[in-house]
């Protein structure tokens, strides 16, 4: 694969992942706790600052390829592993997935607590599926915080 063909594929992931998250934060917005609306505009701008900020993280990262690949991995643990936004964005994307409420100070929340550099206590979901062929497959449902543990490395 060529540098401008994985560029291309970068650029393609970086947008997928802007698309979802909106859709994400939509989807909070558009939920509601009885009479209160637990995401309002000025959340909403926050929410979609955060997003900006990320996505151009990732696409300085996805520009660094020419660069070399130590120097990519360099932008990627300075730029993502360790970055607010990144955590905020993934946060977001996992408690929707896997809640499908939350409030601003909720996403914070979670967001300071999580963790690339940690192994999480959350406990996971293990449901044993039989195969066709004989024997079991593991399905393993995972809770928030270990898909946000996920989806901030991706």
């Amino acid at each position: 694969m060529s540098h401008s063909d994985a560029l291309t594929d970068a650029k393609a992931a970086i947008a997928s992942i802007r698309v979802e998250t909106l859709d994400c934060i939509d989807a909070l917005k558009k939920q509601a706790s009885g009479e209160t609306v637990l995401l309002n505009k000025v959340d909403e701008a926050k929410l979609i600052a955060r997003l900006d900020a990320y996505a151009a993280n990732l696409k300085a990262v996805a520009d660094a390829g020419p660069a070399g690949r130590k120097k990519q991995f360099s932008l990627a643990k300075k730029r993502l592993l360790f970055s607010f936004d990144a955590r905020i964005c993934a946060v977001v994307r996992a408690l929707v997935r896997c809640v499908g409420k939350a409030t601003l100070e909720e996403v914070i929340q979670h967001a300071n607590e999580l963790t690339v550099w940690k192994p999480l206590a959350e406990p996971v979901i293990v449901n044993w599926v039989e195969k066709p062929k004989g024997g079991y497959r593991p399905i393993v449902k995972s809770g928030p915080m270990r898909t946000a543990q996920c989806l901030t490395g991706c």
